[in-house]
């Protein structure tokens, strides 16, 4: 079973413009959050990544086969375009 850990960092929680990334289940403040669901990815963040053909574009693109759920997103690109 794989663990997801999710804390918000200190620098982004002062900020004025802080919003959260899911009000339901990743609230904004002090807490950690877990959970075991999609392989240890939030809902939240797993949504935020590209679909099939996503993925597998990122796959040709970076010379890689499947990769793990957060490597999409890291490789995705920054205007979230196909996700």
């Amino acid at each position: 079973v794989t663990t997801g850990l999710f804390v918000y960092g200190r620098r982004y929680r002062e900020r004025a413009d802080a919003v959260e990334i899911d009000p339901v289940e990743l609230r904004l403040g002090r807490a950690s959050y877990d959970t075991v669901r999609l392989n240890g990815v939030f809902g939240a963040l797993r949504d935020a990544g590209p679909d099939y053909w996503g993925r597998w574009v990122i796959e040709k693109h970076a010379g890689l086969g499947q990769m793990g759920e957060l490597d999409y997103l890291l490789h995705s690109p920054d205007d979230r375009a196909g996700a």
